[in-house]
């Protein structure tokens, strides 16, 4: 977990990092908190669960080629206000 400046930035930084497969954002009085992910199965049904003030972004597409910047991500459970 690390801080960030805006849930943009946790998206951005797991695009970056080839290992990242999704991130989770918290949204606190700390500010907004990033909960990379890295394995495959925090994604399975089994492991998906609702958390009030969190984002949860699965990464579904990455650009293949250097330098591209094409990317989806799918928002598994989104923060209800």
């Amino acid at each position: 977990m690390y801080t960030a400046a805006n849930e943009q930035r946790c998206l951005d930084d797991c695009v970056r990092n080839i290992s990242c497969v999704g991130v989770d954002v918290t949204f606190n009085s700390n500010g907004v908190e990033c909960w990379p992910h890295t394995d495959p199965n925090d994604y399975a049904d089994s492991n998906i669960f609702y958390q009030p003030g969190t984002n949860s972004n699965e990464l579904l597409d990455r650009c293949p080629a250097e330098g591209c910047f094409l990317f989806a991500f799918s928002r598994i459970y989104a923060t209800i206000d």
